[in-house]
């Protein structure tokens, strides 16, 4: 038997290709009986410009309670935490401080070129974490809803494998 999960992290940036990792976190979190925690993480700014670092800390927490307000419609039980920092190091260090099992985030897209001058959030996450992170593509496109997938031919999203039957102890 699985163990249940506790906690999902998924980061946020109010993109639309961030919030791709909804609909999977969801139905992660509801296969594991786990809780979302919604992550944003807001740049840095000079310590003279508090002002505009507290404006986007509000305006984020007001972003994530409305993601998070939907996915409780859903029944989903949902935390939200805004920080400071490096998006892949806060990333990084909210999955551990909340103990969380899962880290579920969308990539951007970027070619591979892009990825290499501009880096990639997703890849600093994956190196950085000390636990598994699983990574939407771009290229699966928009998922509508955030509750369960619709079985289509070509989904990108698989549901999880059912456990294998126990097997009776040999004779020896």
């Amino acid at each position: 038997m699985a163990t249940a999960m506790k906690t999902i992290l998924v980061p946020l940036d109010g993109s639309e290709l961030a919030a791709r990792a909804l609909g999977p976190a969801r139905e992660l979190a509801a296969a594991r009986g786990a809780s979302v925690l919604l992550l944003e993480v807001t740049p840095l700014h000079d310590p003279a410009a508090h002002a505009s670092q507290a404006a986007e800390m509000e305006r984020a927490g007001r972003y994530l309670a409305g993601v998070a307000d939907q996915l409780r419609a859903d029944g989903a039980t949902v935390l939200v935490e805004v920080c400071p920092g490096r998006p892949a190091e806060q990333i990084a260090e909210q999955a551990a401080l909340w103990a969380s099992e899962l880290i579920v985030m969308s990539s951007h897209g970027r070619s591979r070129l892009g990825a290499l001058v501009h880096g990639s959030v997703a890849d600093e996450v994956v190196r950085l974490a000390d636990r598994p992170v699983l990574v939407v593509p771009a290229r699966a496109g928009p998922r509508p809803e955030i509750g369960p997938p619709a079985a289509e031919p070509g989904q990108r999203y698989f549901e999880a494998a059912p456990a294998p039957p126990a097997q009776a102890p040999s004779a020896m």
